[in-house]
């Protein structure tokens, strides 16, 4: 999740895992330095840092300010502070025991949550009975189809927010999100007859997304993200 924030000095800041990340761009490239509760970073070892960064990169994606609002909201109710740094207190993702508990809801629809707090309550309780986070990384060693087909049985999750958590934090690379502007990219480029279906139908999602693993092979996700 992208919660990145630019200071004054130019620099990127923002939260991942447990640790603050403190990014600098300039003409030479990109540097960085990690920070958590302890200090600086203990713990984390240089090549490691970079190897997160460079995995992280791929998969940037822009959030709209309502739903980067909502996230910041989230992590400062639920999430562990991890430290400040230019006057601003920076928080950890919330744990799945966090947002498990039976309060969540209604404290998020105070917060402006609207419908997405019993999503977010209630999927959080059928992680944790299901094993939390032990049983989402298992997923990343599950064929596709497998792991796509577990986050369908979660509440609120629909077939192309399951792929979006298939390819983006499950490396599931033959997941293929289907919109409304991949659905008319299709139609206009690969599938001429989908012109006419005017709705984004389950069946002509499962087209799309088929024809594309079809073209692009295993890595058919990340194609359609380019196209």
């Amino acid at each position: 999740m992208l919660r990145w924030v630019k200071m004054e000095s130019g620099e990127w800041v923002g939260p991942l895992g447990r640790y603050l990340w403190i990014l600098r761009q300039d003409e030479t490239g990109v540097d960085f330095r990690v920070l958590s509760a302890e200090g600086a970073g203990p713990g984390l070892q240089q090549v490691k840092a970079q190897a997160i960064i460079e995995d992280y990169f791929q998969l940037g994606v822009s959030l709209p300010d309502l739903i980067t609002s909502m996230v910041e909201k989230l992590c400062e109710r639920y999430g562990e502070p991890i430290c400040e740094y230019g006057g601003r207190a920076f928080h950890a993702f919330p744990t799945v025991s966090a947002l498990a508990a039976a309060d969540v809801e209604p404290a998020l629809r105070q917060l402006g949550f609207g419908y997405r707090a019993r999503f977010i309550g209630q999927t959080a309780r059928q992680l944790a009975e299901r094993g939390g986070e032990a049983w989402l990384l298992a997923l990343r060693r599950a064929a596709y189809r497998d792991c796509h087909a577990e986050l369908r049985q979660l509440c609120g999750v629909g077939a192309k927010v399951a792929d979006c958590v298939c390819l983006m934090s499950l490396d599931q690379a033959a997941a293929v999100p289907v919109d409304t502007h991949v659905h008319q990219l299709a139609a206009r480029h690969y599938l001429p007859h989908l012109r006419s279906v005017k709705s984004l139908t389950d069946r002509a999602y499962r087209e799309v997304a088929d024809h594309f693993r079809k073209v692009f092979g295993d890595r058919a996700g990340w194609a359609q993200a380019l196209l």
